[in-house]
């Protein structure tokens, strides 16, 4: 990928980076082989289907392009380690480099955020595939996003599922710990600006987050979180891109806080 893109190189900047798999060609596909770890290759190859080998190698192909535009490292010298929760994190000698970043892929694309010594998380999903929005809700949002939920006209009710569980997702992943934080336990309000608001039990300030929620192309829907504090601004660009190939222009995203 091209220096010209100058990537943030301070913490007050988010970088993401979404990649559309419909424009990985065969050729770029190999190459993404070559950047692999034993063990990442090792993985690829057990899953059964094609689209989902394809998947993993264009997913962890964009991480380690992407965290070597930050960082002067060879894409196929980055190390990673999981943390208690399943995690991956950069390891070995980059382990202290301060560049922290997530990834998430779901049946089509995959998106990275990138940031400076801050915890963070990102979430895409597509919402074209068949889902019980209502039955999903029910089993693993808080009652009052629930409420909101069921309150909306059913046209609605869809794109808003999504904005709640990718802003969800994206919170739970930022904090390192995945589905061992209850989806139930915190709640977000997008009639105020994204405001999050935390159980006690989880030991966390919703007002030291901030969110992001964008749809890259109508089959998709996507959020990223940022712990920073109340008083910090943070601003979100998203780069459509193809690893080892072209990337697009940064687009701001624009972030609404809470009124």
């Amino acid at each position: 990928m091209s220096s010209a893109l100058q990537p943030a190189t301070t913490g007050d900047k988010v970088d993401l980076w979404y990649v559309d798999f419909a424009e990985v060609g065969d050729a770029a596909l190999a190459h993404y082989g070559e950047l692999l770890n034993a063990e990442e290759r090792v993985r690829r190859d057990r899953f059964v289907f094609d689209r989902d080998r394809r998947a993993y190698a264009v997913s962890h192909a964009l991480v380690r392009t992407v965290l070597s535009t930050y960082v002067d490292v060879a894409a196929a010298r980055w190390q990673f380690s999981a943390n208690a929760y399943g995690r991956p994190e950069i390891a070995g000698d980059q382990a202290n480099c301060g560049l922290r970043f997530n990834l998430s892929h779901t049946r089509g694309a995959a998106l990275i955020g990138v940031v400076w010594g801050r915890e963070m998380g990102v979430d895409i999903e597509a919402v074209e595939r068949s889902t019980s929005v209502v039955e999903l809700a029910d089993r693993y949002f808080s009652p009052p996003e629930v409420v909101d939920l069921m309150q909306l006209p059913e046209p609605r009710r869809r794109d808003a599922f999504f904005d709640y569980w990718t802003l969800k997702e994206s919170y739970i992943k930022a904090r390192g710990m995945g589905l061992a934080i209850p989806l139930d336990q915190f709640s977000f309000d997008l009639s105020r600006g994204t405001s999050l608001a935390c159980d006690a039990r989880l030991g966390d300030d919703g007002t030291q987050w901030r969110f992001a929620r964008w749809s890259p192309d109508p089959r998709f829907r996507a959020a990223a979180a940022v712990r920073c504090r109340p008083e910090e601004r943070l601003s979100f660009t998203i780069r459509r891109c193809v690893p080892l190939g072209e990337c697009g222009e940064a687009v701001e995203l624009e972030v609404r806080v809470r009124s």
